[in-house]
């Protein structure tokens, strides 16, 4: 997708019209029609205002932001739980990144493998520094990983 198709995208998901993206930008309507017709480019502090504007980062309108294989055509347009989640992943440290994505791991595995047996699944106790208690939902062979092998590395 292009660069004007992808602007018009992440407009409209906002509900604006060309002429309200152009009054909040401060440039006229014609211009911003020439971003979303491919026939204007807009430099970078102007990129940069679209992508705060309508709320999308700046990489998926230039295309360069991350795809996966499964979605060749995925932008990378975040709800707000979404966005929430990230900030305070980002927030973790080394540890919790590591519990997090052991759980995240078990839990995609769980809902996108026909092979994946429920047998296979382990819940454990899960308590937080604050002392309140949760289970994950960990695969018996990411468990194994993190206990050791012999009775000697305890």
């Amino acid at each position: 997708m292009s660069f004007a198709e992808q602007l018009k995208r992440a407009r409209m998901a906002q509900g604006l019209t060309q002429q309200q993206v152009a009054d909040l930008m401060g440039i006229t309507n014609s211009t911003y029609c020439g971003y979303e017709t491919g026939k204007r480019q807009p430099d970078v502090a102007k990129i940069k205002q679209l992508a705060k504007l309508l709320n999308t980062p700046g990489d998926v309108l230039l295309e360069t932001g991350f795809k996966t294989k499964e979605e060749p055509n995925s932008n990378l347009l975040y709800n707000e739980q979404e966005k929430e989640v990230i900030k305070k992943y980002r927030a973790l440290d080394e540890h919790g990144t590591k519990v997090v994505d052991l759980v995240l791991d078990a839990e995609y595995t769980r809902c996108t493998d026909p092979q994946q047996d429920d047998d296979d699944l382990f819940v454990a106790p899960l308590v937080a520094r604050s002392g309140e208690r949760r289970n994950i939902v960990i695969s018996k062979k990411e468990l194994e990983s993190l206990v050791p092998s012999d009775e000697e590395d305890l």
